[in-house]
């Protein structure tokens, strides 16, 4: 029996450490290729049938590199890195078909390939463990103390790749708000400056004597200067920016990758899962990151809460933003609409408020905690994001996203 105290203790442990990877602001893909050659290696050095690189969340598994073909993104709850991840030391499972943790795991139990399994824990911040580098083989694999530290030497580079992209992420994301800041520090000084010339041309017109016009020629002069300046500012501007590189979207890509993280997902759990877009050749650029977690948050609880044999339908669009002064100048239109079993009204208005709703089982049992949650209204303030929700219990669900974005990767 789990007593409460542990029971809180281990949802604040499972907050942080999801807290840590979305913070970590990572993009699986770019990973994916960077990796690819680590996971090569060890597969040739174990002689393991499958090598993993996979990242945890809340409620999924994500494969980010593999060395062969396997399941982009699963359920938490099916997988076996879930219990490796709450250790800082390797979990070796001799024969995966004898432990009662996988009795009822069709993945396992329905797989002559899969026997042996071997996982290596590791953290970018030292604390938090979010993923493992795992082999998976019908047979066993002797892993000898030299084998056991070479391979913990691969996992110490996979870190090592994580923490660079994390960092270059995230000095990327303060440049960008510094240019913002800076853009608007510009155009203020520029809006004061009008005033001054404004009032200098007025007092010209309105008054001759010498001292003045002296003054009404220094004003004149400090404007100009001043606008020069600014100027030069702007035009620094626009030169710091070809130094950063900012993340493309187009919406046919779009679908083509949220298919690819998430139909194996709902296949797992006999869901129809039909993703549409409208056509439109505008390509924008979002902070990617953010978006997908909160995509992806939502088509992982339609999953959990949609029947088998009934649908999500997932469509994307874009529209033009009304213009407020700034660079967002398009939505991204994100519609996840179930056919489950719905949410309670009181539920609705707690996630309409940005409030957890309460706990409770997918239907196949996943675990629900309120995180999954937590990250979406956290990516929500982040990207200055709305939502919309409306819930027939028993009939399904509708959630409805306003992303925006800019056509200019500035």
């Amino acid at each position: 029996m789990i007593l409460k105290e542990d029971s809180n203790r281990i949802l604040t442990e499972e907050q942080n450490r999801v807290k840590a990877l979305n913070n970590l602001m990572l993009d699986f893909h770019e990973l994916g290729n960077q990796i690819q050659p680590i996971v090569k290696l060890v597969a040739r050095l174990t002689g393991a049938k499958w090598v993993l690189l996979n990242i945890l969340d809340q409620s999924n598994q994500w494969t980010i590199s593999s060395s062969d073909r396997f399941f982009y993104g699963m359920p938490k709850e099916k997988t076996v890195c879930q219990y490796t991840i709450k250790s800082d030391s390797p979990l070796e499972i001799k024969n995966l078909k004898e432990d009662d943790r996988f009795k009822g795991n069709s993945l396992i139990m329905n797989n002559k390939h899969i026997k042996f399994y071997y996982g290596i824990p590791f953290s970018v911040d030292g604390k938090n463990n979010i993923g493992s580098l795992c082999m998976l083989s019908p047979n066993q694999i002797a892993i000898d103390s030299i084998l056991k530290e070479t391979l913990e030497l691969a996992v110490d580079q996979v870190v090592e790749i994580f923490r660079l992209h994390s960092e270059k992420n995230r000095l990327r994301q303060k440049m960008k708000e510094n240019r913002r800041q800076f853009d608007l520090s510009v155009h203020d000084i520029r809006n004061h400056i009008a005033v001054i010339h404004g009032s200098s041309e007025l007092l010209a017109e309105q008054c001759r004597p010498n001292t003045v016009l002296d003054g009404i020629d220094l004003t004149e002069t400090i404007q100009k200067s001043s606008k020069a300046v600014m100027d030069y500012m702007l035009n620094y501007k626009s030169i710091i920016r070809e130094g950063i590189q900012f993340k493309l979207v187009i919406l046919e890509d779009l679908k083509e990758k949220l298919l690819r993280y998430y139909s194996d997902q709902a296949e797992i759990s006999g869901v129809n899962l039909n993703i549409g877009v409208e056509k439109n050749e505008t390509r924008i650029y979002v902070k990617v990151p953010q978006f997908m977690q909160l995509i992806g948050n939502f088509i992982t609880n339609a999953i959990k809460f949609t029947p088998e044999n009934k649908n999500i339908h997932v469509f994307l669009r874009l529209e033009k933003a009304e213009s407020k002064g700034g660079i967002d100048d398009y939505l991204l239109l994100v519609q996840i609409q179930d056919e489950g079993i719905g949410i309670p009204p009181d539920d609705v208005l707690a996630i309409q408020s940005f409030n957890s709703p309460k706990s409770r089982k997918g239907l196949r049992g996943e675990a629900s905690n309120g995180t999954g949650m937590q990250v979406v209204f956290d990516s929500l303030e982040k990207m200055q994001a709305r939502l919309h929700v409306e819930s027939f219990p028993g009939e399904g669900t509708l959630f409805e996203v306003a992303i925006p974005c800019s056509s200019k990767a500035d």
